[in-house]
């Protein structure tokens, strides 16, 4: 069986306010199916744990940059990694997402001849941007100076959508397309959670994620300001580890485990961001059959086909994310197409049962090389 050591900045529940990567969560669990798979990452209270027999999670210290940076450094990491490729042998180092601490391992693992591919869902500095003018030069700089150059070391790049390419073969990279996805377990309808009562006639809209300005937190605290005469909409705010209880139209429900349970409460999702990759929010939300209201931006363009199986309004506009909640509240037969297409949409194409096997092959033949 060959050897996987992934290395991610975050995994799940890292450093205080949770922060998680989705899709090295994702990839790690699935490929662990068919190969042994060590993960590297930093921030987590568990500093290792066996995930299953062929999948570990060990966790170094490291130093987190609050938002708007969310930025890690962790030299630890760097000779945990280097120990880890006597220790480990791993027949293949994959790193998630380059605009980070972590990618420098990858010239290490190339000065030991190890094959590596780095994934990412977007190309922080070229098309993604912080909402700080400061960060976001630095972002320009490092992209430039470091972040490309780490990407042409990498014997392939994962690009996790279409949108990608241009910017890949403007820059000469050796890549692919293979996007993230859903089980094929959360297919099916999933019980509700015990501890949480929906009132009947209530119109819930979700919105999942970090309080970050990136993923628009403060844009969603506007729309439902706007929306405080409808009274029966109510805006459930899951992901934020300070906040819980109802406070007006909005019931907090703190950070959660059973995401993927609470989505069957929502009638509709909403995704504000300012800016985005392959949002493993908005697939899992779709997987359900939940009708979402999202940006247009990133990898949600990708995702989504507006009036097909989901709404793109442009970014930050509150009025327009209003209309569109206010649109689907009042029309049953609408909501209900959406999300029966949004379904089908995640099931057909952003399924693990298929991306394990393009993972296959890429490793595989990587291998073989």
């Amino acid at each position: 069986m060959k050897k996987i050591l992934l290395v991610s900045p975050y995994y799940k529940d890292s450093y205080t306010n949770h922060i998680s990567m989705g899709s090295a969560v994702k990839i790690s669990e699935n490929l662990s199916r068919k190969f042994k798979v060590l993960v590297l990452t930093t921030g987590r209270k568990i500093k290792s744990e066996r995930v299953n027999s062929n999948l570990s999670v060990e966790s170094i210290t490291g130093w987190l940059i609050p938002d708007p940076i969310n930025y890690m450094i962790s030299p630890r990491l760097l000779f945990r990694f280097y120990q880890e490729l006597s220790d480990f042998q791993p027949d293949l180092v994959m790193v998630s997402k380059y605009m980070f601490f972590s990618s420098f391992v990858i010239p290490i693992a190339r000065l030991k001849k190890i094959k590596v591919v780095t994934i990412t869902d977007t190309f922080p500095g070229i098309n993604w941007f912080s909402q700080s003018r400061l960060a976001s030069l630095v972002m320009w700089l490092y992209a430039r100076i470091i972040g490309i150059p780490l990407l042409r070391w990498s014997d392939k790049v994962v690009l996790l959508y279409p949108g990608l390419k241009d910017i890949a073969k403007k820059y000469s990279l050796n890549y692919v397309t293979i996007p993230n996805g859903v089980d094929a377990q959360y297919f099916r309808r999933l019980p509700s959670p015990s501890d949480i009562t929906k009132p009947k006639g209530e119109f819930w809209v979700g919105f999942v994620g970090r309080p970050e300005s990136a993923k628009g937190y403060s844009i969603a605290q506007q729309i439902a300001d706007r929306l405080l005469d409808q009274k029966h909409i109510k805006f459930v705010f899951v992901g934020d580890p300070y906040a819980s209880g109802l406070v007006k139209n909005r019931l907090y429900l703190g950070f959660r485990k059973d995401v993927m349970e609470v989505y069957g409460l929502f009638d509709c999702l909403i995704l504000p961001s300012r800016a985005e990759g392959l949002p493993n929010v908005v697939m899992e939300a779709m997987s359900q059959g939940v009708p979402v209201i999202a940006s247009a931006v990133g990898g949600v363009n990708h995702l989504i086909q507006s009036g097909k199986n989901g709404i793109l309004v442009p970014p930050q506009s509150i009025p327009e994310f209003t209309e569109a909640i206010i649109g689907l509240q009042s029309n049953l037969r609408l909501r209900s197409r959406i999300g029966q297409n949004a379904k089908q949409t995640i099931k057909n194409h952003f399924n693990w049962e298929k991306i394990l096997n393009d993972y296959q092959i890429l490793i595989n033949n990587l291998c073989a090389e």
